[in-house]
């Protein structure tokens, strides 16, 4: 690719992302160590208000961690719920005037196919929080038919997902999705 492609490549991308060329300069002067200063989580959190931040934010409780897309909550339910309670539990959870789910089959298959350092950091820094790491099994948002539906399960070296009774009691973990 051509020099002038690539610059009308970033032109076409700063106009569609409203972006001047002052900003783009701006950050693109500011020294590497500068921006990391700026983050002091390892991951964007997002509070029980529905705001965000990658560093701490006095007088806010974080509620869960960005990642692939979703925000993960620090906790599970406090009890194992059949599926219809579990997604109901999870409705009744506002994070600023958006309701949690969940989560989506196709959040917990990218979750689980990230890579096994960046899950260890993730639950690293969840249990860090004051959370619950992500283990066991935690249903999903979906049902297979009539009396199954899918869950998660995050084993020792084995992890999935599954479809199984709807009536049976699993873990849940509310799920905020931003996308």
């Amino acid at each position: 690719m051509e020099k002038k492609d690539v610059i009308s490549a970033i032109e076409q991308l700063m106009k569609e992302n409203k972006l001047t060329r002052e900003e783009l300069i701006a950050y693109w002067n500011t020294p590497q160590e500068t921006l990391e200063e700026i983050h002091e989580y390892p991951f964007e959190v997002m509070y029980d208000d529905g705001t965000r931040s990658w560093s701490p934010q006095k007088d806010k409780k974080i509620w869960g961690v960005i990642f692939c897309g979703n925000v993960i909550s620090l906790k599970n339910a406090k009890e194992k719920l059949p599926w219809k309670k579990a997604l109901e539990y999870c409705r009744q959870i506002k994070i600023g005037n958006m309701t949690t789910s969940a989560g989506s089959i196709s959040f917990w298959e990218t979750l689980q196919m990230q890579e096994q350092k960046k899950i260890k950091e993730l639950n690293q820094f969840i249990l860090k929080l004051g959370g619950d790491k992500l283990s066991g099994s935690f249903w999903t948002n979906e049902k297979h038919d009539k009396s199954w539906s899918y869950f998660v399960f995050w084993e020792q070296q084995k992890k999935g997902i599954a479809a199984y009774f709807k009536n049976i009691r699993i873990s849940v973990r509310p799920i905020l999705s931003l996308v």
